[in-house]
């Protein structure tokens, strides 16, 4: 509902970023109002990402695509950055910033259309006031200057809500396509179980009798109509956050 309550806001936006910058020295040239900072090493040798803050207001940037392989598995987000794979001297970093109740309240976000109406705003202060990459750190904070990679993350959210909304309706189909591929797979596992354990011999199997060994599997089991309805409207919500975005 447009009058609901803002209680949190996660905004963010990628950038492809040189391999040979992404290291443990970078986090020297943040200049912050956090006093908590962490870097995060993928392996000795590697960064894995790196944190500001805790509590009320985060910021997190990190190496996308590792995150991906490892815990999201949205290989969808390949086609939304419009290449297939990342070029061997870049990673692509995400650049995120998580707000609490309290801290939206500070920059006068109380409800949704209030963020909806300012979210520029509130990207703004993130990455002009909260957080920000400078050069030359031994020098005091008002002789140095923004980096030019920080800038393009500076203005980059307000060119990015341009973006097609064409979008939404890709990684939805994008989606379907991999729900399909599994179900698929875990339905052929089904019937070599049924038959192997009935012990029928089946010279050929049709789709027709595939589903129907899955209908009375899911009725021996006990198959609620009201519960599956109740579950298909909870992962429709979900998959609506996914494909606007706020899905983490």
């Amino acid at each position: 509902h447009r009058s609901c309550e803002a209680s949190r806001v996660d905004l963010c936006l990628d950038i492809l970023f040189p391999k040979t910058a992404w290291n443990k020295d970078l986090i020297d040239y943040a200049v912050t109002k956090a006093f908590d900072r962490a870097f995060y090493l993928r392996t000795a040798l590697k960064a894995k990402g790196m944190s500001f803050g805790k509590g009320d207001m985060m910021a997190r940037l990190y190496d996308k695509v590792l995150e991906i392989k490892q815990k999201s598995k949205k290989m969808w987000m390949f086609d939304i950055w419009g290449m297939k794979q990342i070029p061997q001297d870049k990673i692509m970093v995400r650049v995120e910033f998580q707000m609490r109740r309290e801290l939206l309240k500070d920059v006068q976000v109380n409800t949704l259309t209030d963020l909806f109406e300012k979210q520029q705003n509130i990207w703004a202060y993130c990455t002009n006031t909260w957080l920000k990459f400078q050069d030359n750190i031994e020098l005091h904070r008002e002789k140095r200057h923004t980096m030019e990679w920080w800038q393009v993350i500076q203005e980059g959210y307000a060119k990015a809500q341009g973006a097609n909304p064409s979008i939404r309706e890709h990684i939805l189909k994008l989606d379907m396509e991999r729900l399909t591929r599994q179900a698929y797979g875990i339905l052929l596992s089904l019937m070599a179980c049924h038959l192997e354990l009935t012990d029928e011999k089946a010279a050929r199997i049709e789709m027709s009798q595939l589903l129907c060994i899955f209908v009375d599997c899911l009725n021996n089991i006990g198959n609620n109509a009201q519960e599956m309805n109740e579950k298909i409207h909870e992962r429709r919500t979900k998959f609506k956050r996914i494909a606007q975005g706020t899905g983490g």
